[in-house]
């Protein structure tokens, strides 16, 4: 590979429930999966990548804390950067927060869909500002779901009106901003120095030429690889990057130099 990679957007469980979440999650979204869904099997999808952020979601706030502690058990190892989470019906939010925190967890992700919340819900914003508080970067699943029907919760818009409310914040949306929904990530997020996108699951979806397009509206130093592994191919998702015009100056930041800065690498 002719690029150090770090890969900002991947996922999976802890080897008790991993078959099983990962073949129901595939049946739901009509997706092939290219790893067991294990931490063993993404440090094998991943073995050509120098590091990547594991994405868990917590979809019920019982699961938070499970979530939170089997994420610090893998932190750091194989090169992962491992997120946690939280559910936004948590009872202890600021406890959970702080726990988090405390196991050394350098951000969270929060899905709108499958987490049931519109992203620029007035409810949402206390949590919000109870994550950056704390310092800490959150990533938030962006645009449609292939599990979901509409209306999508966190679209482009909604997630904009979240950047808005917290300039100072370190917000990152996935899928390139929207997916499915690109224009609406152009018009609304490009430009936001508030803001990364990541890669996945829309460098191999959209035209080369929109894609390159959509990296320089917004900022080649804002934009990270990712593959939203297992449920694709890492192969297709880097050369879908590496082919799409962007300059060796350019790619160099996509595949690592934003992620090695975002995440202290």
């Amino acid at each position: 590979m002719p690029y150090k990679v770090f890969d900002a957007h991947a996922h999976c469980f802890p080897d008790a429930v991993a078959q099983r979440a990962v073949a129901h999650l595939a049946q739901e979204g009509s997706l092939p999966y290219y790893s067991d869904g294990t931490f063993g099997g993404l440090c094998g999808y991943e073995r050509k990548a120098s590091g990547f952020c594991l994405l868990p979601i917590a979809t019920k706030p019982s699961q938070t804390r499970s979530i939170n502690r089997f994420s610090a058990s893998v932190n750091g190892r194989n090169g992962a950067v491992a997120f946690g989470s939280i559910h936004p019906a948590s009872e202890d939010v600021a406890g959970e927060l702080d726990e988090l925190c405390a196991l050394g967890l350098k951000g969270l992700k929060l899905h709108p869909e499958y987490q049931e919340f519109f992203a620029d819900d007035p409810a949402m914003f206390p949590l919000y500002r109870a994550i950056f508080e704390r310092g800490l970067i959150l990533h938030f699943h962006a645009g449609e779901d292939l599990g979901f029907r509409p209306p999508v919760r966190g679209a482009a818009d909604r997630i904009a009106k979240v950047c808005d409310a917290f300039p100072g914040a370190t917000v990152v949306a996935a899928h390139m901003g929207s997916f499915r929904q690109w224009d609406m990530a152009a018009t609304h997020l490009a430009g936001r120095r508030n803001l990364y996108m990541d890669t996945s699951f829309a460098a191999d979806w959209m035209d080369a030429g929109r894609f390159r397009a959509l990296v320089r509206k917004h900022g080649a130093d804002r934009v990270l690889f990712g593959t939203d592994a297992p449920w694709s191919d890492f192969d297709g998702a880097y050369r879908a990057v590496l082919c799409s015009g962007l300059s060796q100056t350019e790619l160099r930041a996509v595949f690592w130099d934003n992620a090695a800065r975002l995440y202290g690498l």
